[in-house]
């Protein structure tokens, strides 16, 4: 047996719904029939009827009262202990320049400071430049790390440091590590060779 809650939400949700019709053909024409029975205000949903007692209809008005409300709550934002914020996020398209689109946001974003109340503040809680810059950073200073210790290794097994190859024709540390990037960039470049079993 049925609660009657459940009926009651049951009758709300049949009698919320558009339903099709088919279609009608007419002089070789065809016509869609849909039936539209989405509610649109309180009334509407005030005058569905969800039961019926000794042949009278029950109507959700008479055992439930019918308003507008606000929207169901689904989380907040904090920022730095100071209770709730409006968090507003900023996407930037695949391609594009981080620090272009992030300067673009900034300017945006102090045109829009000048229109909101004065109590209103807008700032940057995560800016993705500075992540960026770091990672860069990071990379370069490990560039020159292994840099600097592939010479100290070359060093250590060719035994000279000078620039050219000497008369044996032995190149020096210095040229082979000059050369490298070199090296490293055209292998990069090179297509893939068909390859025959």
């Amino acid at each position: 047996m049925a609660s009657p809650s459940n009926s009651f939400f049951e009758a709300l949700e049949a009698n919320n719904q558009n339903v099709g019709g088919g279609q009608v053909v007419r002089a070789g024409e065809s016509l869609l029939v849909q039936g539209l029975g989405l509610t649109t205000n309180v009334q509407e949903i005030s005058d569905i009827v969800v039961a019926a007692h000794e042949g009278v209809p029950v109507h959700v008005h008479d055992v439930a009262t019918v308003r507008v409300d606000h929207e169901i709550r689904r989380g907040a934002v904090t920022g730095g202990g100071q209770g709730e914020i409006v968090l507003g996020l900023g996407f930037m398209l695949m391609g594009e320049n981080s620090h272009v689109v992030t300067r673009a946001l900034k300017a945006k974003l102090a045109e829009v400071q000048k229109m909101v109340p004065k109590d209103v503040r807008l700032e940057v809680l995560y800016d993705r430049t500075e992540l960026v810059d770091n990672v860069i950073r990071t990379v370069e200073e490990n560039l020159l790390a292994g840099a600097l210790l592939v010479i100290v290794v070359l060093f250590a097994f060719l035994g000279n440091l000078p620039r050219g190859a000497d008369h044996g024709g032995r190149y020096s540390a210095f040229n082979v590590v000059r050369r490298y990037p070199d090296a490293a960039h055209g292998h990069l470049r090179q297509p893939a060779q068909p390859r025959c079993d």
